[in-house]
C-alpha cells in the first residue's frame, strides 16, 4: 500500500490487489455492498491517519477510483471550495451517496470495453483459433438462450461453477438488469449436456424472452463472445 498526504485535507492512497488481498477483501467485494465498502474506507482511514487529523474530523469523504491493478483513494476533509464528485462515499451525518457500488461496476466495465477494442483483444475474440465464427457462418448448427439476472453477483456466482469453455457467451446490462447470452454448439455439446447446462444456468437466473439483437442494439454491451471466460480472469481469478 503506498500513501501519500497530498495537503492537509487530502490523503492518497493507492491499494493493489495484493493489499486487498491482505485485508480480506477484493474488487468483487465492494461491487454490490454498500456497508463493507464503508466499513473498509473506514479501516483504511485508522490505518493511514496516524494523527487523527482525519479521523477526528466531524465529515469526512471518500472518492474510490478502481483500475486494473487495485484502487486509488482519496480520502478528503471538507473544505468550502469541496464539490461532490462520482465514486465519492460522504460520513457526517450518515449520509451516504447511495450508488457508489454501481459507480465501481461502471468503472471496470469501461475499462473491460477498452480492453475488448483494441486491436490484440478483439482479434483474439473474433478469430479466436476455435472456429466458433467459421461454424455459425458456415450453418453449423446451434442453440442461443437468454438468462436475466437480479444482480451481478448473481451472474458471477454462475461463471463460478460453469466449467464449460467451448460456449460462445455474450454479457448485456438492460434496465437495470444483467443478460447473459449462451451460444451453444451442436457439435461440441450434446442433448443431456444442454440440459444440464441450463438447468444449471437458471439456479441463478431466469430463462428470458429477450431476444440479443434487442439486447444489442438498447443495452449496454458489457463482454462479447467470451464474457465467461473474461468474467472469470477478471473477477475470481487470484492475480
Amino acid at each position: 500500500m503506498e500513501v501519500k498526504k497530498i495537503n492537509e485535507n487530502t490523503i492518497r492512497v493507492l491499494l493493489e490487489n495484493q493489499d486487498l488481498t491482505e485485508r480480506g477483501i477484493t474488487v468483487l467485494d465492494l461491487l454490490g455492498n454498500q456497508e463493507k465498502i464503508e466499513e473498509f474506507f473506514r479501516s483504511i482511514l485508522d490505518e493511514v491517519d496516524k494523527e487523527h487529523s482525519f479521523s477526528d474530523t466531524d465529515a469526512v469523504t471518500f472518492q474510490v477510483m478502481p483500475n486494473r491493478n487495485g484502487l486509488e483513494l482519496l480520502i478528503m476533509k471538507p473544505t468550502q471550495d469541496s464539490q461532490p464528485m462520482n465514486g465519492m462515499v460522504e460520513e457526517d451525518t450518515g449520509e451516504k451517496t447511495p450508488n457508489i457500488a454501481d459507480y465501481l461496476k461502471e468503472h471496470i466495465f469501461n475499462d473491460l470495453s477498452q480492453d475488448m477494442e483494441s486491436d490484440d483483444r478483439r482479434t483474439s475474440l473474433e478469430d479466436d483459433g476455435d472456429g466458433v465464427s467459421g461454424y455459425i457462418e458456415d450453418g453449423g448448427e446451434y442453440s442461443s438462450y437468454v438468462i436475466k439476472f437480479a444482480s451481478f453477483d448473481d451472474y458471477l456466482a454462475l461463471v463460478n461453477v460453469l466449467q464449460k469453455d467451448d460456449l460462445v457467451s455474450n454479457l448485456y446490462l438492460y434496465q437495470g438488469n444483467y443478460y447473459l447470452e449462451l451460444v451453444v454448439l451442436a457439435d461440441t455439446t450434446d442433448t443431456n449436456e444442454e440440459a444440464n447446462l441450463l438447468a444449471l444456468a437458471h439456479e441463478y437466473g431466469q430463462a428470458s424472452s429477450m431476444r440479443s439483437e434487442v439486447l444489442h442494439e438498447r443495452g449496454k454491451v458489457i463482454m462479447e463472445k467470451a464474457a465467461l471466460q473474461v468474467s472469470k480472469y477478471y473477477f475470481l481469478e487470484e492475480k
